[in-house]
């Protein structure tokens, strides 16, 4: 069973709490004098078809800004940005990100106890010149 891993869950929790935080805001609205009425005047005024598109759009963007965070924290896709950075434009952040990605392969190459631990050492290997 696929289970989300943590910073997914803390992907798609910031989105909750930005959910959250418009229904506040909505009702600090209220407290301020702006009411429900004037509200739906402005929405009325914007006609019916606009109305259905707005209120469609504005149900669907929590649930799509959740997937999406939920998809780039994925480890993977984590990777992935941390290789585009190591491959950029260099400079500080660059560094850092080759340093990363060269630690965690030569981690993997140190323990024979992943499988793809003679893979690594291989690639490692080709980067040094030891092939």
């Amino acid at each position: 069973m696929w289970l989300p891993t943590q910073a997914q869950v803390n992907a798609a929790s910031r989105h909750a709490i930005s959910i959250a935080g418009t229904a506040i805001a909505i009702f600090g609205l209220q407290a301020k004098g702006v009411n429900l009425d004037q509200v739906k005047a402005v929405i009325a005024a914007l006609g019916s078809t606009v109305n259905s598109i707005v209120v469609l759009l504005a149900a669907l963007a929590p649930l799509y800004a959740a997937v999406k965070a939920s998809s780039t924290a994925s480890p993977s896709a984590q990777v992935q940005a941390v290789k585009a950075i190591a491959t950029g434009p260099a400079g500080p952040v660059a560094v850092d990100a080759q340093a990363a990605l060269i630690h965690a392969t030569n981690a993997i190459a140190s323990d024979p106890s992943i499988p793809t631990s003679k893979a690594a050492q291989a690639a490692i290997d080709s980067i040094t010149g030891k092939a």
